[in-house]
């Protein structure tokens, strides 16, 4: 019997399987979506970061090669 949807077969009773309560699979997917979301946010900020460095060394070699010309 599927706890959620109270359904003798079900594929989110396949999927999880009996063992695992309906709320302990809830809990421990919305604590993997926000993981999931923090990691996504922490790549886009390092993707930033990584952009501005390459941006500020290209600007710091044009000044150089200005210079010294």
């Amino acid at each position: 019997m599927c706890q959620f949807c109270d359904k003798k077969t079900c594929e989110m009773a396949q999927f999880i399987g009996p063992q695992v309560h309906i709320s302990e699979y809830v809990r421990v997917e919305d604590k993997w979506r926000k993981m999931r979301a923090t990691r996504k946010k922490r790549e886009e900020e390092e993707a930033n970061v990584r952009d501005e460095i390459d941006y500020y060394q290209k600007a710091v070699r044009e000044y150089v090669d200005k210079k010294d010309s």
